[in-house]
């Protein structure tokens, strides 16, 4: 089994609970020390009552070990669904937060500083990354949210496409944006 949750998993996982008894379970210790997962517990006029029992746990246990199992199996059905809705919605966050990314990196550098092509960074000298350099595009700063105060290149620079693009009151080729 691999240690990462693939969506065929989760998907049985899924399956596994909607097929289980409905919920809520409780968890019920008779006079012989004997616990019982039961499902919807619940108590009435007539006592306490439940819809059946899910699983009786075995007698060669510790009393507390006993009812630290019975407890887990009964909060298991609850805990899973509550689970995979929380996975679900950590990715979806994730998605969201890399369509982000994605979208504001560098079309160059694709937000990590480095052409994907040849590794190296951004050298003005040569109007792109360049492998024998090593440090952050001094345009985008490998992630397009920061800019130099002052821009060396003239305003029609192919760099003005690539990175966000002029900002207000930056130097730009000697000329004030």
């Amino acid at each position: 089994m691999t240690d990462r949750l693939t969506p065929a998993r989760e998907a049985e996982m899924q399956q596994r609970v909607d097929a289980a008894t409905p919920g809520p379970w409780g968890s019920h210790r008779d006079l012989n020390a004997v616990y019982t997962v039961q499902a919807r517990p619940r108590t009435t006029r007539n006592g306490m009552e439940n819809d059946g029992d899910i699983a009786t746990l075995a007698t060669d246990r510790s009393d507390a070990e006993s009812y630290a199992n019975a407890r887990f199996i009964a909060h298991a059905r609850e805990d899973v669904r509550v689970l995979l809705a929380e996975l679900s919605a950590v990715r979806a966050e994730r998605n969201t937060a890399q369509s982000l990314v994605d979208e504001l990196a560098c079309p160059t550098c694709k937000g990590s500083g480095l052409d994907p092509d040849d590794e190296g960074d951004w050298d003005s000298a040569v109007g792109r990354h360049n492998p024998n350099t090593i440090g952050p595009c001094p345009t985008c700063m490998g992630d397009r949210t920061r800019q130099p105060a002052v821009r060396t290149c003239p305003p029609d620079c192919p760099c003005q496409a690539v990175c966000i693009g002029p900002i207000a009151g930056a130097q730009q080729g000697g000329v004030t944006a």
